[in-house]
C-alpha cells in the first residue's frame, strides 16, 4: 500500500454529497476516524449548545439527533473554501443551513480543520 496523499478530489468526494439535495451525510460520517477529535464551539460540554469535544459515537448519540429538528430537504453544507497544506492537512470553510420544521433558518459558519492520515480524519 502507498503513502496516502491528501488531494482536492479526496476531500470532494465526501464534502460534495453534503451539498446535494437532498444531502447525503454517510460519505462524510464515513471518512472520519470513529476516536476523532471533534470540538464543537468550545472544549466545554454544554448539551444545550451541543459544545464539547467528541468522537464519532459520541457525536452521533449526542449532536445528530438535533436534526431531527429540521426539515425534510436536511442539513446541506456547502464549501466556501478549501486549502490542502503539507503534511496532509487541509482547512476548510463552509457553512451549514437548513430550514427548522417551525420555519426557521439555522445557519452555521464552520472551519474544519482536518489532519489525515490513511485517509480518515482524526481531528475537527
Amino acid at each position: 500500500m502507498g503513502i496516502f496523499t491528501l488531494t482536492e478530489a479526496h476531500l470532494k468526494s465526501f464534502l460534495d454529497p453534503v451539498s446535494a439535495t437532498p444531502p447525503d451525510w454517510l460519505p462524510f460520517l464515513g471518512a472520519i476516524d470513529p476516536e476523532v477529535k471533534w470540538t464543537i464551539g468550545s472544549e466545554v460540554k454544554d448539551k444545550k449548545s451541543n459544545t464539547g469535544v467528541y468522537n464519532l459515537a459520541s457525536w452521533m448519540a449526542e449532536v445528530a439527533p438535533a436534526a431531527a429538528k429540521l426539515d425534510q430537504q436536511g442539513l446541506k453544507m456547502k464549501i466556501s473554501s478549501m486549502d490542502i497544506v503539507p503534511g496532509n492537512k487541509a482547512i476548510v470553510e463552509a457553512y451549514a443551513e437548513a430550514t427548522q420544521k417551525i420555519g426557521r433558518p439555522y445557519n452555521n459558519r464552520l472551519e474544519l480543520v482536518y489532519r489525515s492520515s490513511d485517509k480518515n480524519f482524526q481531528k475537527f
